[in-house]
């Protein structure tokens, strides 16, 4: 995408979770957007924060990979908590992490140090093999993510950022395809079109279906 600048754009976010809203958010922090004649539009097609940007565990960590991003995105977790009242808005809480590896046949504990951590009381420690603390609260949050994500929603549509629900069909390209020039989406059985200037996809594993090229699947995976 290019530089915001002073020229007229329209640009279209094609998914309604945490990559593409806080796209718009800090788009609508950039010292030259201006709402009139930057256009910014995030095409989602169920719910914003409808499928895991809404109902994974909102685990932070500087500690987590990659290392190159994973320190500057807990920063930067910590700096909105502070500038919005994080803990209150979107539950943002400094904790404990741990490492744990249950038997559930058993009833004896082979390792005791869970003990030393009163923060951890709530895990009952029958059946534990191995137990770990793998991160501290000065170094391991977490949030609640769907209202992180639409929190920040609300706070770009005060700078002007639209939401349309409706899932996005294709994307069309200008005659020497060197660049997108709409974006075709569904409402109610009627197809409709966005002019763009610049796109964005972050629709997670449903990324490849309107850009088959992208290397990106599913990863299943999950955190408590």
């Amino acid at each position: 995408m290019g530089d915001i600048g002073q020229d007229a754009k329209n640009i279209v976010i094609i998914g309604g979770g945490i990559i593409g809203v806080s796209t718009a958010y800090w788009l609508t922090q950039h010292r030259l957007y201006d709402p009139s004649i930057h256009i910014i539009t995030i095409l989602e097609a169920t719910e914003i924060a409808g499928g895991s940007s809404g109902k994974a565990g909102g685990l932070l960590a500087s500690w987590a990979t990659p290392s190159c991003l994973a320190p500057l995105s807990f920063k930067l977790h910590t700096e909105l908590a502070e500038k919005y009242k994080g803990t209150l808005c979107w539950g943002y809480r400094r904790v404990h992490c741990a490492d744990v590896a249950f038997d559930i046949r058993s009833n004896t504990s082979t390792n005791e140090s869970i003990d030393r951590f009163e923060t951890l009381k709530w895990i009952n420690g029958s059946g534990i093999k191995e137990f770990s603390e793998i991160g501290k609260p000065d170094d391991t949050a977490q949030v609640h993510p769907k209202s992180l994500t639409r929190y920040l929603l609300n706070l770009a549509q005060a700078k002007g950022v639209r939401v349309i629900i409706a899932p996005a069909t294709s994307i069309n390209y200008s005659s020497n395809r060197e660049a997108v020039h709409s974006v075709e989406y569904s409402e109610h059985g009627t197809k409709r079109q966005i002019h763009a200037t610049d796109t964005i996809i972050a629709a997670s594993p449903w990324s490849s279906k309107l850009l088959p090229r992208i290397p990106v699947y599913g990863v299943r995976s999950h955190s408590i």
